[in-house]
């Protein structure tokens, strides 16, 4: 992969379209399983999956003007806004099966236009065509579980690399909107937003409040008044309190359980903490690292560190959740080892992502899933968000950056 254009002309001749090929077919097979698995086996546990259900029950809920939250500390309950609520209204009405195939159809479109967006943005053009390949077959080893599923995680992370990829081309208004939504669909997903708004103050305060007002005024139209009223109070004292496994226990797949596996304990309360404390160094990182970086530089680097922040120390990491990551990382691979001086930032990505490709190779042997509990997802993103710092602290002016 090395940087020079006309050292790369020959591999490019050579095996660029054979590499698109790959990349096209994988994909498609991708959707094809995908949305197969909903119309042809929706009905099946294992296949339909009890977060699908949860969807479908708020949806029939909204549709009969019944509550979607509920107190308590339940794993089992709805709890995105009630815009998604809303939207799952007529998806409810579909027979299961063609919901749930669409709703995959939909977060699997979500992440291909993020992706495609991603390299568009942040790929200079003459060394696109041998990247766009290269990063979509790198990103989808980290998608095939969560894209198999009919859940929503598709759909936010999609959204957010949207969002990354519009504030890069200055399109602040429709990257407001992409960024609000998938705080509807996640609401962990504000992290981007609020950095980005500290960012760009001036360019993203008034259409991140112009897009809040116009995504929870619209769900008024669908229903009461007073219902959907109520339903916003109940979405932020229920659905949004911390959740937790019986007594406390950790269920997730964030960094306790990494630190589990080297015997360091971690309370709920120490967990909030270290929640707090490196999502403000965080900030602190990206607003430091603004005037010393090109644009192009920052917001990648702002991309990557807040989604791998919301899936290391997030407040609910399931295997699922680490798509959101799946495009950042793809991107800081292909980033750091198509530059001259790849080492060690294009050692600790391509180690962070191999960590995670492990976690979704092993769901295709018996008793694969064991593998989730040695903080092999965790342990992947903190190294990919080393990489990202590392890199993010040079500039090489051979890179393939645009």
């Amino acid at each position: 992969m090395a940087a020079d254009a006309q050292a790369q002309s020959p591999l490019r001749s050579r095996l660029e379209p054979h590499l698109s090929r790959i990349a096209v077919i994988l994909w498609i097979v991708l959707l094809a399983a995908a949305v197969g698995r909903g119309l042809f086996l929706h009905g099946q546990l294992r296949h339909t999956g009890e977060g699908f259900m949860i969807f479908l029950q708020a949806g029939e809920h909204w549709r009969a003007g019944e509550n979607l939250y509920q107190p308590g500390d339940s794993l089992r309950a709805f709890r995105n806004s009630p815009l998604v609520g809303a939207a799952f209204g007529p998806l409810s009405a579909l027979p299961g099966n063609v919901a749930s195939a669409l709703l995959r159809l939909i977060s699997f479109s979500s992440v291909v236009i993020g992706l495609w967006l991603l390299v568009s943005t942040f790929i200079a053009p003459r060394f696109r065509t041998l990247a766009r390949p290269w990063i979509f077959l790198l990103a989808i080893v980290l998608c095939m579980q969560p894209l198999g599923d009919a859940q929503t995680n598709g759909l936010s992370a999609g959204l957010i690399a949207m969002g990354a990829a519009l504030v890069a081309r200055g399109r602040f208004w429709p990257a407001a909107f992409a960024l609000v939504l998938a705080v509807h669909v996640k609401a962990y997903p504000v992290a981007l937003l609020m950095l980005f708004v500290a960012l760009f103050p001036r360019r993203m305060i008034l259409p991140v409040i112009v897009a809040g007002l116009a995504t929870f005024l619209a769900t008024f139209l669908f229903q009461k008044f007073e219902y959907v009223q109520t339903q916003w109070g109940d979405w932020i004292r229920y659905g949004l309190n911390n959740r937790q496994g019986p007594g406390g226990q950790n269920v997730f797949r964030d960094i306790r359980t990494l630190l589990q596996v080297l015997g360091i304990p971690c309370s709920p309360q120490a967990y909030l903490i270290l929640e707090a404390a490196t999502g403000l160094l965080l900030c602190v990182y990206v607003l430091w690292l603004r005037p010393r970086v090109t644009s192009s530089r920052l917001l990648v680097t702002t991309y990557t560190l807040a989604v791998a922040w919301m899936t290391v120390l997030g407040p609910a990491t399931e295997s699922q959740t680490y798509i959101h990551l799946a495009p950042a990382c793809a991107l800081v691979v292909w980033l750091t080892w198509s530059s001259p001086d790849r080492l060690p930032d294009g050692l600790f990505a391509l180690s962070g992502w191999t960590l995670i490709a492990i976690t979704q190779v092993a769901l295709w042997f018996p008793r694969g899933s064991s593998t989730h509990q040695l903080g092999l997802h965790a342990a992947g993103a903190l190294l990919v968000a080393a990489a990202t710092i590392l890199w993010s602290l040079r500039n090489s002016p051979q890179e393939q950056l645009a």
